[in-house]
């Protein structure tokens, strides 16, 4: 029996995992933003040391490594963001979907087509790390979806 402050085991289920991803997605984004190089390594991708030299004498690359970089804090903005469906997950029920299930099942796409098509196991990894996340939020919020609708958490 459950009180009206009281969460249901399904709802308890959804908000610790959208509490996990939002701390994966902080540590990933601020680890990436700071050294893409540590950040790389840490997934066991060779990284060159002529790297940062090659980015800086292309515009090119200049643009790609920045927007990259804050690709990785605006990620980290996005785990930040993941606190506010632990108080009311009924009301931020649509950023679970989009940054729990919609934005992990693209990235997981683009990530392992490129992982196979081309060989690469760091994309590899990182298109089954997204697949994960997308399975257990969509896992989540199928067994909370007749609650949200009934209103009850």
């Amino acid at each position: 029996m459950t009180s009206e402050y009281m969460r249901t085991k399904k709802t308890n289920f959804l908000q610790t995992i959208v509490l996990i991803t939002g701390i994966v997605y902080i540590a990933i984004g601020v680890i990436f933003s700071i050294s893409p190089s540590r950040f790389g390594r840490f997934f066991l991708v060779q990284v060159n040391d002529e790297w940062q030299n090659q980015v800086r004498l292309d515009d090119f690359l200049v643009m790609i490594h920045m927007f990259s970089r804050m690709l990785a804090i605006l990620l980290s903005m996005v785990g930040l963001s993941f606190i506010m469906p632990l108080f009311d997950p009924l009301k931020y029920r649509l950023m679970i979907y989009l940054f729990g299930a919609i934005f992990p099942a693209i990235a997981s796409i683009f990530y392992l087509y490129n992982g196979f098509a081309e060989g690469h196991l760091s994309a590899r990894v990182g298109g089954f790390f997204f697949l994960i996340i997308c399975i257990l939020h969509s896992i989540a919020l199928f067994l909370t979806k007749d609650d949200a609708r009934k209103g009850i958490e």
